[in-house]
């Protein structure tokens, strides 16, 4: 007979009752309402004995320099003007299946990135002019070979996580042991030749140019 523990009265080669644990919101556990594991011993396991990731920076897309002339030729007729471009959601077929992902025209046109990148993808082309700037050479000529930029692109996407992360193996619409390797911030820099951010940081990126607009038009204002 199993010896008892006095400090619970439960035998003490039993392992304490799953219900004791603390409970896991649904919204934790993901759309299959499975309890998911946290601990940091099964994340170090679960992303140990994985081959390599690919190594090194691919080269500059031939999409690229067409890619960036377009967004040129699209900032000069919004001169000032914040332009934000999805590439659109992934589309469920069935259950946990999506259908196959296309992005959005517009996107794909002016990103350069294909017909299948990427699902929450966007686009942003800040301004580097005021609205009332025209378009124009830096030195205010109509010289259309020493054109200064009027925007900076920025892609926004959801790049590939740490395998230690509960992303990696919790997540089965971006997470890598259900998809795949996805791509990095620095080697899709390195392929369209546009700064790259984390998705997560558009809101505030967004929030803080409106906030930046509404100064610069308050201090106009106060300048007539």
């Amino acid at each position: 007979m199993a010896s008892t523990s006095p400090a619970d009265n439960r035998p003490s080669d039993e392992t304490p009752d799953s219900s004791q644990e603390a409970p896991q919101s649904l919204a934790a556990r993901g759309s299959n309402r499975s309890r998911q594991p946290e601990n940091q011993a099964f994340r170090d396991f679960i992303g140990s004995g994985w081959g390599p990731r690919p190594e090194g920076l691919p080269t500059r897309s031939e999409a690229a320099p067409w890619a960036a002339a377009r967004r040129e030729a699209l900032g000069r007729l919004f001169p000032g003007e914040r332009l934000v471009l999805p590439a659109g959601a992934l589309k469920v077929r069935n259950n946990d299946c999506d259908y196959r992902f296309r992005p959005h025209s517009a996107f794909a046109h002016l990103a350069g990135t294909g017909t299948d990148f990427e699902p929450d993808a966007v686009l942003v082309l800040d301004p580097l002019t005021e609205p009332s700037q025209d378009a124009g050479s830096p030195d205010g000529s109509d010289d259309t070979d020493d054109v200064a930029p009027t925007h900076e692109a920025v892609l926004y996407f959801r790049p590939r996580a740490s395998r230690s992360s509960q992303e990696f193996y919790g997540d089965p619409r971006y997470g890598e042991l259900w998809v795949g390797v996805r791509p990095s911030l620095e080697e899709v820099e390195a392929s369209t030749g546009m700064r790259c951010a984390h998705i997560d940081s558009l809101p505030d990126a967004l929030a803080k140019g409106c906030r930046s607009r509404r100064g610069a038009a308050a201090r106009r204002r106060r300048g007539r």
